[in-house]
C-alpha cells in the first residue's frame, strides 16, 4: 500500500511540473473595442491632419479602429496615428518573461470608401508595445507599392523579440521583455506625394487583432528535479512513519 501511495505521489509531481512546463504561451484577442483606447498623432506636414477613432459602420466585421488622415495640399512628409489596446496587456513579472511574440491584425486603406485611384501604399506591419509609457513599434515591409486599398489584408509576423521593437520617435532602447506589464497596440502611417486631395479623407483601418506571448520555458530538467525533490520528501516522511511505529515495541 505504501508503495502505491509513493507511486502516486511521484506521478503527481511529475504531471504538476510537466504542465506547468508546458504552460508556455497567452493568447490575446480585440473584442468589440469598447475599452480603453489611447490615440496619439504625429504629423511632419501642416498639410496633414491625422485623428483616430473606432468605427462602428466599418470592419470585418466591425467595429474597427480608424486611422483618418486628412490633406489639405501635396505632401510627401509623413504622419502618424497610434492606437493602444488597454485590454491587451501581458504582465511579465506576474505571468512569466516573454521569449517571443506571435502578431496578426486585419488591415485595410480606402478613399472615400473605395480604392484610391492610381494610388498604392507600401504593406507594411507595425505592431505596437507599450509599456512605462514609453511606446515602442516594429517597422516590416512586405512589399513596397502593392496596396491599392480597398480590400482587407490580413498582416502577420512570428517570433518577435524586443530587438525587434523601437522607440516611436526615435531614441536607443527595447522594450523589457521581463519588466513592466505590456499593451499592444498598432500605428498607421501616411506618405502620399499625390495633390489634388483638397480635404477628402484616407483611412486605415484595423480589426482582428491576435497577440501570442510565448513565455520563456521552463528548465527541461525541472520536471525531473519537481519528481526528485517529491520522492525524498515522501522517503523522509516513510522513515518518520517506519520510525514512530517502532517505537512503542522498543518501549
Amino acid at each position: 500500500m505504501k508503495t502505491i501511495v509513493i507511486a502516486t505521489a511521484l506521478g503527481s509531481a511529475f504531471l504538476t511540473a510537466t504542465n506547468l512546463a508546458a504552460s508556455a504561451s497567452t493568447f490575446l484577442t480585440d473584442g468589440t473595442f469598447g475599452g480603453t483606447i489611447d490615440k496619439s498623432t504625429t504629423s511632419q506636414s501642416s498639410f496633414i491632419t491625422p485623428t483616430g477613432s473606432v468605427s462602428s459602420a466599418i470592419g470585418s466585421p466591425a467595429p474597427s479602429l480608424n486611422a483618418n488622415f486628412v490633406y489639405s495640399a501635396s505632401s510627401t512628409l509623413s504622419a502618424t496615428v497610434t492606437f493602444v489596446d488597454q485590454s491587451l496587456s501581458y504582465d511579465p513579472a506576474a505571468l512569466g518573461t516573454i521569449s517571443s511574440i506571435d502578431a496578426s491584425y486585419d488591415k485595410e486603406i480606402t478613399y472615400r470608401g473605395v480604392p484610391l485611384p492610381n494610388v498604392f501604399f507600401n504593406e507594411v506591419f507595425r505592431l505596437v508595445i507599450q509599456q512605462h509609457g514609453v511606446d515602442y513599434v516594429t517597422n516590416y515591409t512586405f512589399c513596397s507599392n502593392c496596396d491599392n486599398g480597398g480590400t482587407w489584408l490580413h498582416l502577420s509576423l512570428s517570433d518577435l523579440v524586443a530587438s525587434d521593437f523601437v522607440k516611436i520617435g526615435g531614441g536607443a532602447g527595447n522594450p523589457n521583455f521581463s519588466g513592466d506589464p505590456i499593451y499592444f497596440g498598432v500605428e498607421a502611417v501616411s506618405q502620399i506625394g499625390h495633390g489634388g486631395f483638397g480635404i477628402t479623407p484616407i483611412n486605415s483601418y484595423f480589426d482582428n487583432f491576435d497577440i501570442t506571448v510565448n513565455q520563456t520555458p521552463l528548465p527541461a530538467a525541472l520536471p525531473l528535479f519537481a519528481t526528485g525533490f517529491g520522492g525524498l520528501g515522501l522517503l523522509g516522511w516513510r522513515r518518520k512513519w517506519k520510525n514512530a511505529a517502532a517505537s512503542p515495541a522498543a518501549a
